[in-house]
């Protein structure tokens, strides 16, 4: 069974991916027979389908354009202006290059979405302003923040701007151009000179998980504010006695930071426990930090996944214990030690492009964020010649 389509004298053709006996066809009603056993079933899908061909041409009479090759996709009887097809082949693109995390998310924003849509295919050109604010108001009412209401329709204009890219639709359609994002700014701790001298100075058990995550810590807070998801990863092969060499795992940009002197401090302490029995060097697969299981390399790329989140929650439980410890009012966690690293070099002297690429950020404008706490803190140190 196929949809003909007709306009301007020029027919295309979608498959409906239905076959059946032509005694089982009515052609007078264009209806499958009650004669087949699914014919209910069919017939509610030639309704469906035979409606969004009928919009689909209404499009092209509207915009006064033609049918091309490919206005009708012979794929499952589906169109291919249905976003939700078009948001799975990103989801999968995001999975194929072992960003699982940021695939987790993604697949978790799309289901609200269908969700709201009540399973049904949702078409790029029902992508409206208006439907965008009637989507925020739904996820308000579902109890969401400015933030993650922000991150959602954050990953909605990319997939759709992505489709504008591929032509699927038109620049002046895009919603997004009218539609703006709103979001909240969000406080970002941050251990001051006194504060983390305090942590490093910290009198822990060496043989506890206490001690190896406050190392860790330290050494993200003076090299870089290298983030958890690549320190968990860091081997000794990414060290070669004065810098580390990493791929980014979150964006697979290559960075190299050289090591500070506290920084080499930690590795000798760590490289001393490793030696191996030929010549008392580290072997180079092996972690530098004893954190990850022996069997990580094995895993698949999910369980790797759920290893790196486990690991992740266990260390920011043992920092607020130390944040405790050491009477700090804050919110301590390690991704701090990223936020107390940039503002300890911007302080220091270092220039926001600089400390933009050792962070690895892709645009200055993430970087201005930590600009701003240290032009905050001039601001209040210039109050003394109010008094």
């Amino acid at each position: 069974m196929y949809i003909r389509a007709t306009k301007d004298r020029k027919t295309k053709f979608m498959a409906l991916g239905i076959k059946l006996l032509e005694s089982q066809w009515d052609h007078k009603e264009q209806r499958v027979k009650k004669n087949h056993p699914n014919s209910v079933r069919m017939n509610a899908l030639i309704s469906k389908k035979k409606a969004e061909a009928e919009a689909e041409t209404l499009e092209l009479t509207l915009e006064e354009r033609t049918f091309s090759a490919d206005t009708f996709q012979q794929v499952k009887g589906r169109s291919k202006h249905d976003f939700f097809q078009f948001a799975q082949k990103y989801i999968d693109n995001l999975l194929a290059t072992d960003k699982i995390g940021t695939y987790r998310r993604a697949k978790y924003t799309i289901e609200k979405l269908k969700a709201y849509k009540k399973e049904e295919p949702l078409h790029f050109h029902e992508l409206t302003v208006q439907f965008l604010k009637d989507y925020q108001e739904h996820l308000v009412g579902l109890g969401n923040k400015v933030n993650t209401i922000h991150s959602n329709l954050k990953l909605i204009r990319t997939i759709v701007n992505s489709a504008v890219n591929e032509k699927l639709l038109k620049r002046d359609k895009n919603p997004f151009y009218s539609f703006k994002l709103k979001s909240e700014a969000t406080e970002r701790a941050y251990l001051t000179e006194p504060e983390l001298l305090s942590m490093e100075r910290l009198d822990l058990n060496t043989a506890t998980t206490l001690h190896t995550h406050r190392n860790m810590y330290i050494f993200a807070a003076y090299v870089g504010g290298l983030r958890i998801s690549d320190l968990l990863l860091l081997r000794w092969s990414n060290f070669d006695g004065t810098h580390i060499t990493l791929k980014i795992k979150k964006t697979g940009a290559p960075l190299s930071v050289k090591v500070p002197t506290i920084g080499l401090e930690i590795l000798t302490y760590y490289k001393a426990k490793t030696f191996n029995d030929s010549g008392g060097q580290p072997n180079p697969a092996n972690f530098i930090f004893p954190v990850m299981p022996k069997n990580y390399d094995q895993l698949n790329k999910s369980e790797a996944h759920r290893v790196i989140v486990a690991k992740t929650a266990l260390i920011n439980k043992n920092l607020k214990i130390i944040a405790t410890r050491l009477g700090l009012a804050k919110n301590v966690s390690f991704h701090t030690s990223r936020h107390t690293w940039a503002t300890r070099a911007l302080r220091k002297g270092v220039t926001i492009d600089k400390v933009s690429k050792l962070m690895g950020h892709s645009s200055l404008k993430e970087t201005q964020v930590y600009a701003k706490i240290v032009n905050e803190e001039l601001d209040k140190a210039m109050d003394v010649f109010n008094d």
